[in-house]
């Protein structure tokens, strides 16, 4: 499938990027070992003892009326992981925004954004047992103004609690966005009360990753891809038929 030449890319727009996880590595070859040690616990109906993962932070998410939250909780004891349990050691693990980095990723991620992330140092083995240099868990820590959404290409998704009947609706996937003005130019890092499951990287950060050879990320393009993001790599995103379809044409028309 080829890409169409005439994707309205602007090398002078600023770049913003869904972090997701690299389908060529396995996001899940790590387990955190005491999660009842480290996090607040609840006890079910039933007499199971869960863990309370929810952040410090709170906010209400777009189309809903409850709270949310994120960051990481204050947590009762250090944590201790297991990497790379059958595969080559990754610089990133996990979904969403609760991850797990290397201690490189966790050194170039507070360089270039210090007031961006939660770290918190883990005791970390490798299969074995073997001791290797820490990795750290991370969750995102600042809350975005949101997105220019007059400007920008996105699904608007409905549905309806299975048990109350309430119909909610969310944010699907995004195309083309195009962020509030007054969001500072350094936060390279941020949550999308809209998109909220997903932690967003600015170019700084994705280029910075990509430049040092990283694993375990990739990085799903919120505008029109650069030219050296048309590869067909590129067809596993779930916003590419926007691009490869000529789909941005209907907009064109439309204006």
């Amino acid at each position: 499938m080829k890409w169409p030449r005439d994707i309205p890319f602007d090398p002078a727009r600023r770049r913003y990027y869904q972090l997701d996880s690299s389908f060529r590595h396995n996001p899940s070859d790590y387990e955190l070992l005491n999660p009842l040690e480290i996090y607040p616990v609840r006890t079910t109906l039933s007499g199971d003892t869960v863990p309370i993962t929810a952040g410090p932070r709170k906010y209400v998410a777009w189309g809903s009326r409850t709270e949310s939250s994120y960051g990481l909780p204050a947590l009762r004891a250090k944590p201790r992981v297991i990497v790379a349990h059958r595969n080559k050691p990754l610089d990133i693990y996990g979904f969403l925004t609760r991850r797990l980095v290397s201690s490189r990723a966790r050194e170039l991620l507070h360089a270039i954004d210090p007031e961006g992330f939660d770290f918190a140092e883990c005791d970390t083995v490798t299969r074995g047992g073997r001791p290797i240099e820490p990795y750290w868990l991370m969750d995102v820590a600042r809350l975005a103004p949101g997105f220019d959404k007059s400007r920008s290409v996105f699904d608007i998704r409905h549905g309806e609690d299975g048990i109350t009947g309430e119909k909610y609706s969310w944010i699907g996937d995004l195309y083309d966005i195009h962020m509030a003005p007054d969001l500072p130019a350094d936060h390279h890092v941020f949550l999308l009360p809209e998109h909220s499951l997903h932690m967003v990287f600015d170019e700084v950060l994705a280029d910075a990753w990509r430049a040092h050879g990283f694993l375990g990320a990739a990085f799903q393009p919120m505008q029109p891809p650069t030219r050296r993001e048309r590869s067909p790599s590129a067809l596993r995103y779930a916003n590419f038929d926007y691009w490869v379809n000529g789909r941005f044409r209907e907009r064109t028309a439309g204006a």
